[in-house]
């Protein structure tokens, strides 16, 4: 996952200081949204996963961290990438921020809920570091 997110990262910063933008139409910038989204995504799932595992010392498996980690990660560069989108559109508002983290965290939730209920339905008990991610 690190060396994707490097690899990620490292072609964003080409594509966003080797490349004309009037010159290269409309693929570089959305090449550049691309790969800037995957880096982040993969940035702020190792972040997320140290920090879980070694700072906040969650228990149960490491795929469970893992996976709640990646997705709230995905989470955040949908909404960083939403917001330069808008922002390229000249269309972004402080309240429209507010609209997609509203979105988002309703989002958050139902995936919380949705796994909390897979778990009772397979007759586990989640602690109570499950409950807050």
């Amino acid at each position: 996952m690190i060396l994707g997110t490097a690899v990620a990262l490292a072609t964003a910063a080409t594509i966003l200081f080797f490349t004309d933008p009037e010159e290269s139409g409309v693929m570089a910038p959305v090449m550049l949204l691309l790969t800037a989204g995957l880096g982040v995504v993969g940035l702020l799932s190792v972040l997320g996963v140290v920090a879980r595992v070694y700072i906040l010392r969650r228990s149960g498996l490491i795929v469970d961290q893992v996976k709640t980690a990646f997705r709230q990660s995905f989470l955040v560069a949908l909404l960083l990438i939403a917001s330069l989108i808008l922002s390229h559109f000249e269309l972004l508002t402080w309240w429209l921020i507010l609209v997609l983290v509203a979105i988002l965290g309703v989002l958050e939730y139902l995936f919380i809920s949705a796994e909390n209920r897979s778990a009772d339905n397979r007759g586990q008990v989640l602690d109570s570091d499950s409950y807050v991610q």
